[in-house]
C-alpha cells in the first residue's frame, strides 16, 4: 500500500478508535463525529489509491493540500463505486448528516443513532479495504 493511501487508511482507523473510546463513555455526539471522519478518510484512502484527486489548493504555509468538499466526495463516491460498494454514497451522506447534528444542533445524539450506522459500517470499511487491496 503507497504510503499516502496508508496513512489516510491510518487516520480512519485511528477516527474508528476514538469514537469506539466515546461511545464507550457515553460521549455519542463525538463519537458520531469521528465516525463520519473515519469513514471520510476511508473514502479519501480509496480515492487516491484509484488516482481520484479533489482540488488542490495552497495552504497558509504555503504547502499545497488536496482538498475534498464533502458533497463532492460523496458525489464522485457514488458515481464510482456504487456498483462495487452499493450504498456507498447514501451511506457516507447519512453520516455527514448524523455528524452534523451531532456537531452544530441543540439536541445531542442518542446511543441509539449510532447504532444503525456502526452495524452497516462493516460491510462498507470492509468493501472499501477489500476494493484498496485488489488495486
Amino acid at each position: 500500500m503507497e504510503p499516502s493511501v496508508r496513512n489516510l487508511w491510518n487516520k480512519s482507523l485511528e477516527n474508528l478508535e476514538v469514537c469506539r473510546l466515546a461511545r464507550g463513555e457515553g460521549h455519542f455526539n463525538a463519537a458520531a463525529s469521528r465516525y463520519y471522519y473515519a469513514m471520510r478518510m476511508a473514502v479519501h484512502a480509496l480515492f487516491k489509491k484509484k488516482g481520484i484527486e479533489g482540488e488542490w489548493k495552497t495552504a497558509s504555509g504555503g504547502y499545497r493540500v488536496e482538498e475534498w468538499k464533502h458533497r463532492r466526495m460523496i458525489d464522485v463516491a457514488g458515481e464510482r463505486f456504487s456498483q462495487v460498494l452499493p450504498g456507498i454514497a447514501r451511506f457516507l451522506g447519512t453520516t455527514r448528516e448524523l455528524r452534523e447534528r451531532a456537531d452544530y444542533e441543540p439536541l445531542p445524539i442518542g446511543e441509539h443513532q449510532l447504532q444503525p450506522f456502526i452495524r452497516m459500517s462493516k460491510r462498507i470499511f470492509r468493501g472499501i479495504f477489500d476494493e484498496i487491496r485488489r488495486s
